[in-house]
C-alpha cells in the first residue's frame, strides 16, 4: 500500500510540473504589443500559406482520410457530395448526377463526358501565419489547416446554364470544399477545430504554373466572406499557395445558402 502511495504522489508530481513548463512557455512567449488597432473595414482575416512539396492529391491511406476528413467537418462524402453536386448544376449548369454514392465514397475519379470528377485532398502542409480582427492581431505558430474539397474539370470550353452566367474555359475547375483549422497547438486558444466551406472557380494554369483564385467562404463564426489567393505548381511537385480571407468579403455581406 506505501509503494502504491509513492507511485501515485509521484505520478501527481510529475503531472504538476508539466502542467506548470506548459503553462510558462505559453506566458513566455515574448510580450505583447497592447498598441491599440483600428481595422474598421473587415470583421476578421486570416493568412494561409502552403509551401513545399505536395506528395500528391490524395492523402494517404486512400479512401480512409477522405472519409475521415469529411466526418471530422460534421459531414459524410456523400451528404456533402451531394451539396456540391446540387451547387454545381444551381450555379453552372453542370450536371454530375450520375455520380454514385459509392464513387463519392470512395474518392473514385470520374469521366462524365463534357467534365472529370475528381476528389482533392492534397498531401501539403498549409498553416495559418496571422489573423486580424478590428481590435486584435495574432500570429500562428503551430496551427496547420486540413483542407479537401470536390472537383469537375471542363474538358471544354462552354456557356454556363447557371445562375453565373458566364464562359466556362476548357481546364476550368469548380470547387466545393472545406477547410479545418485546428488551433489545438497553440496557446490560449479553442481546443475545438474551426470549419469553414468555400466555393470557387479557377481558370487553368499559366504556362508558368501561376494560378489565380477567388472563393466564396462560409463560416459558422464569422458568416460569408471571401478568399483571394495565388497558387503555384512547378515541376515535379513543388507547391506553393499564398491567399488571404476576409470577413466579411469586400464586395457583398448578403448570406449565401449554407453548404
Amino acid at each position: 500500500m506505501e509503494i502504491l502511495k509513492c507511485i501515485l504522489l509521484s505520478i501527481w508530481i510529475c503531472t504538476v510540473l508539466i502542467s506548470n513548463i506548459m503553462m510558462e512557455s505559453c506566458s513566455k512567449r515574448g510580450p505583447q504589443n497592447r498598441t491599440p488597432t483600428n481595422f474598421t473595414v473587415y470583421k476578421r482575416t486570416l493568412t494561409i500559406i502552403a509551401d513545399g512539396v505536395r506528395v500528391s492529391l490524395k492523402k494517404a491511406p486512400w479512401p480512409d482520410t477522405w472519409e475521415n476528413f469529411w466526418n471530422d467537418a460534421g459531414s459524410s462524402t456523400v451528404k456533402f457530395g451531394r451539396k456540391f453536386i446540387k451547387w454545381a448544376d444551381e450555379e453552372y449548369g453542370f450536371n454530375a448526377t450520375a455520380l454514385t454514392d459509392e464513387q463519392l465514397t470512395n474518392g473514385d475519379e470520374v469521366d462524365l463526358g463534357e467534365f472529370i470528377y475528381t476528389p482533392y485532398m492534397p498531401d501539403i502542409t498549409y498553416r495559418v501565419i496571422s489573423e486580424t480582427t478590428k481590435t486584435k492581431m495574432t500570429y500562428y505558430r503551430n496551427t496547420q489547416v486540413r483542407d479537401a474539397a470536390f472537383v469537375l474539370i471542363a474538358k471544354k470550353s462552354f456557356n454556363s446554364s447557371g445562375n453565373r452566367r458566364e464562359i466556362i474555359q476548357e481546364g476550368a475547375t469548380l470547387f466545393m470544399g472545406v477547410y479545418i483549422i485546428d488551433t489545438s497547438k497553440e496557446c490560449g486558444f479553442s481546443k475545438k477545430p474551426e470549419v469553414i466551406t468555400f466555393t470557387c472557380s479557377m481558370d487553368q494554369r499559366a504556362e508558368n504554373g501561376f494560378g489565380p483564385f477567388v472563393c466564396d467562404m462560409f463560416s459558422r463564426k464569422c458568416g460569408v466572406g471571401e478568399q483571394i489567393g495565388l497558387s503555384v505548381v512547378t515541376s515535379p511537385n513543388y507547391f506553393k499557395v499564398a491567399s488571404v480571407i476576409f470577413f466579411p468579403p469586400g464586395a457583398s455581406i448578403t448570406e449565401p445558402d449554407k453548404p
